[in-house]
């Protein structure tokens, strides 16, 4: 009898911890509420950013990368972003880099910058400010804006040389269309 109650009273517990484990386990998944409303990014957090580091954004569209000299993956998008700045920057794209490496710094951005040939804005975050702003919970990070309203935040490395990346710079750089009268009125 003592067994039946031990065996019943081990399920019982084991089912509301594995149940309770199962809740945690869906804040893992990006396409849980939870991830999703920690990816938010507010506008006034992109205009005090823009307003700290003294750029012009002028209503276009901005990219924000987030990199660190010791990311593999960082280091393997960071030319495709490079080749990126030198064909938008001239139709109204900004790319600024965003770097999280916390000791020498400045060495090491030089450094990176040297090695992959590299003519792109870089904002130092050495104390983690920006990525408590902008909720970053890993490296590399994209976030694409367009009149300081948040497009997409992308997790992961990106070859910005793909066509369809290209595409939708291509789409948010476009003048917005307007409706021009009818001649028949």
């Amino acid at each position: 009898m003592l067994r039946v109650i031990i065996f019943f009273s081990l399920l019982f517990f084991g089912y509301f911890f594995i149940y309770e484990k199962q809740l945690d386990i869906t804040s893992l998944f990006a396409d849980s509420a939870e991830k999703r409303n920690s990816a938010m990014v507010s506008k006034t957090s992109i205009e005090q950013f823009v307003e700290e580091n003294k750029l012009e954004n002028n209503g276009k569209v901005l990219i924000l990368n987030f990199w660190a000299s010791w990311c593999s993956p960082c280091m393997r998008e960071l030319p495709s972003l490079n080749r990126l700045n030198g064909l938008y920057s001239k139709k109204g794209l900004k790319i600024i880099t965003v770097n999280e490496d916390y000791e020498e710094q400045d060495k090491l951005i030089n450094k990176v910058s040297k090695e992959l040939g590299l003519d792109l804005h870089v904002v130092k975050d050495s104390e983690g400010k920006y990525t408590r702003t902008f909720n970053i919970e890993g490296l590399p990070v994209t976030i694409i804006f367009k009149d300081n309203k948040l497009i997409e935040k992308i997790n992961g490395e990106i070859d910005f040389d793909s066509k369809e990346f290209r595409r939708k710079i291509d789409l948010l750089l476009q003048p917005p269309q307007r409706n021009s009268p009818s001649k028949n009125m």
